[in-house]
């Protein structure tokens, strides 16, 4: 049973089935849904560079720098988007670290994408609940405040 339950998540454990199926929906959501500035077709290629990531971060509000990012497939290029990256892709409690910066600029299958699925899942929580810790009137909830900090409301009498 433990087995068929690990075999139903696109995780790292996961057969080949259940990793295209995560790759198509995650193509889906980047070009459907959240719109970049270029169609995705091939993850790894796409995003080795690092700037349609920070493009994704920042249609999301969480890349205030993306104005520093470099469009261009050359290393200096990628090391300096994916320094960019790095600290705030870590502030939504994804765990990254230079190897894994370094593992997606290698094309490296399957790295980028379980790091794009869990920023899909942190924005699929970000429209379910409403975040007490930071909304106010004005403001939408915000990305980064999730899930540590995200309470469903309370009624108080």
């Amino acid at each position: 049973r433990r087995s068929s339950a690990r075999h139903a998540r696109a995780g790292p454990g996961a057969s080949g089935d259940s990793r295209a199926a995560m790759t198509e929906l995650l193509k889906s959501w980047v070009n459907d849904e959240v719109g970049l500035s270029e169609p995705v077709e091939d993850f790894e290629a796409d995003f080795a560079n690092g700037y349609l990531m920070g493009e994704l971060l920042y249609r999301f509000n969480q890349q205030p720098t993306f104005g520093k990012f470099i469009n261009k497939p050359t290393a200096d290029a990628k090391i300096s988007n994916w320094c960019l990256l790095e600290p705030r892709i870590r502030q939504l409690n994804i765990k990254f670290d230079s190897k894994a910066a370094y593992s997606i600029m290698c094309q490296e299958k399957g790295v980028l994408t379980q790091v794009l699925y869990q920023i899909k899942v942190r924005r699929t929580l970000e429209r379910a609940c409403v975040c007490m810790y930071c909304h106010s009137n004005y403001a939408r909830p915000r990305l980064l405040c999730l899930p540590r900090y995200c309470r469903w409301p309370s009624i108080s009498s």
